[in-house]
């Protein structure tokens, strides 16, 4: 009534199944790690290309990416992976060691120091993100608009012109949206940064 069936084998060399081919799944083996090696090797090879740039041309800044890496970002939808990682640093649905993990990388990535807030554990990435402070962490300044947080300025502005800031990701906001009141004349000599 029954009888054993064949052990299956997954080895290239095994031709005694014409109908499964074995030598597909070899290949695939292959060509995953090719692309997952060739993958990685490229991006060390566009980090080391950027600090040939930085040292090559100071006048510029440090650079975070070459030229091909920033090339290849605007061809990808910034604003669709901002809402993603939004949703995913908020969710409950991932488990909170995959969050913590993730806390773990961003304070190791960029050097934050968390002793300053007055929580140290988080549950989710978003309580990383909107921790408070201690209050004698750091001092607000007394202009009218302060934005304490743990990052770079990238990119500065000189001179601002007819009421128009320029964002990340090519958006542009009008200050006056932003701020919820007009611009006030500038002093002759002096400009808006």
């Amino acid at each position: 009534m029954t009888t054993l069936t064949r052990k299956l084998h997954f080895y290239k060399n095994d031709v005694t199944r014409g109908y499964t081919n074995p030598m597909r799944r070899w290949v695939y083996h292959y060509l995953f790690a090719g692309l997952a090696v060739g993958g990685g090797v490229c991006l060390w090879g566009n980090y080391q290309l950027a600090a040939w740039e930085a040292l090559r041309h100071p006048e510029n800044g440090n650079r975070l990416c070459s030229t091909a890496t920033l090339e290849f970002l605007l061809l990808l939808p910034l604003n669709y992976a901002s809402h993603a990682f939004g949703c995913l640093s908020e969710s409950g649905y991932v488990s909170e060691s995959v969050h913590r993990f993730l806390i773990k990388a961003i304070v190791w990535w960029y050097n934050i120091d968390i002793t300053e807030g007055k929580q140290q554990q988080f549950s989710t990435l978003q309580e990383f993100f909107v921790r408070e402070w201690k209050s004698e962490a750091r001092q607000l300044a007394s202009a009218p608009m302060t934005m304490p947080s743990d990052g770079v300025v990238l990119s500065v502005q000189e001179n601002v012109q007819e009421e128009q800031l320029v964002q990340v990701k090519g958006m542009t906001y009008s200050i006056r949206q932003l701020f919820h009141r007009s611009m006030g004349p500038v002093a002759e000599g002096q400009k808006r940064v």
